[in-house]
């Protein structure tokens, strides 16, 4: 699995998350983190490589709080190109 971080700036919140890769079907699991706290809960939303936009739970910037974006591969071979993350204003 690859794993990415992700800060959410002060005054915005994240909607939604974007990831591509040269294997489309690879799953795409997106966590809320806590710096202060051990542990992942539940994913906050699902989706794949392909580009498509992965609806999350709206999570509002705190002190504390960033996005984990994890991607479950299969093989070497799986390349994620990139992805973002889409932030609205407060």
């Amino acid at each position: 699995e690859l794993i990415a971080t992700v800060n959410i700036p002060y005054g915005t919140t994240a909607t939604e998350v974007y990831v591509w890769g040269s294997n489309t079907t690879k799953t795409v699991e997106v966590y809320e983190m806590e710096i202060t706290a051990n542990g992942k809960g539940s994913a906050i939303g699902t989706g794949t490589t392909n580009g498509s936009a992965i609806d999350i739970t709206d999570t509002v910037a705190r002190a504390a709080n960033y996005l984990m974006i994890k991607i479950l591969v299969s093989s070497t071979n799986h390349r994620i190109w990139g992805g973002k993350v889409t932030l609205t204003q407060n």
